[in-house]
């Protein structure tokens, strides 16, 4: 819902959420799973005087990895988005979270989506996110999380949390599902699912990378970020089924994490 506000209300609600912004860290980080690297984004609350420093360990190696930098935390919200989105999609919501929940938030580049790769296959379908999802959940390698999913991932969670609680490698503490649709059997005997199959094996950074095959395509191009922002309102307001609707503000958010700036040079 939306209401009209007063200008000084306006300025007040953008000082609120300018506060919470400046007292949440945001980093950026990416790990490897068999066939794509998956990029990931981590909200977590600034410490009471401001510096988060000491989060940094004197391990070189440990320091660049910031999962391992944010263990200290007790509760971790994982994140999966929606189709045609990516991490960005809790870049409001996440930082809320983190400092009024005391937690670390973690939002997952799917497949196709973000700063993550393409399906070596070169296209998506329910195998594909399955798979994924649940090697990025061992990848982490956090035992018990919750999990907040919006659309896409929403209609595919429901169905993995009971493969990840029977397979006793996961616990997942509350299931959160954001503008759920779609539908799909209405049973499902988890104990034909072995979990083992989808996780990876024992193979080597160096034999996963070499095995990534990762499909590489000429991306589409746009003339301007406002016209690639027009673009996505319009399949979202026109081509999506339904009645649904996006702010340019929000489309915009999103992309940001989805596109790159292309430099021509003409001789």
């Amino acid at each position: 819902f939306s209401f009209p506000l007063s200008r000084k209300k306006e300025v007040q609600i953008m000082s609120a959420k300018l506060s919470v912004q400046q007292s949440v860290q945001r980093l950026e980080g990416s790990f490897r799973i068999k066939g794509f690297r998956v990029a990931y984004v981590i909200w977590i609350p600034l410490l009471a005087n401001g510096d988060n420093s000491d989060l940094n360990s004197s391990d070189a190696t440990l320091s660049m990895d910031p999962i391992a930098m944010t263990n200290l935390y007790e509760e971790t919200m994982i994140c999966f988005h929606g189709w045609l989105d990516n991490a960005n999609s809790y870049a409001t919501l996440a930082p809320l979270m983190a400092k009024q929940l005391n937690m670390r938030v973690i939002a997952i580049d799917l497949p196709g989506h973000g700063k993550t790769s393409h399906s070596p296959v070169g296209y998506y379908d329910a195998g594909v996110f399955f798979s994924a999802i649940i090697r990025s959940l061992h990848r982490l390698n956090i035992r018990a999380f919750h999990v907040m999913t919006h659309s896409l991932s929403a209609m595919y969670m429901p169905y993995l949390v009971p493969v990840l609680e029977h397979s006793g490698k996961f616990i997942v503490k509350s299931l959160i599902c954001i503008e759920q649709f779609g539908a799909f059997l209405p049973l499902a005997d988890i104990k034909k699912v072995n979990i083992d199959n989808l996780l990876p094996s024992d193979m080597t950074d160096e034999e996963e990378e070499a095995g990534e095959g990762d499909v590489k395509k000429l991306p589409k191009l746009y003339n301007s970020v406002d016209e690639l922002v027009q673009s996505r309102i319009y399949v979202t307001e026109q081509v999506y089924p339904g009645q649904q609707t996006i702010s340019q503000q929000s489309a915009k958010l999103i992309l940001q994490r989805n596109v790159g700036r292309l430099i021509v040079v003409e001789s």
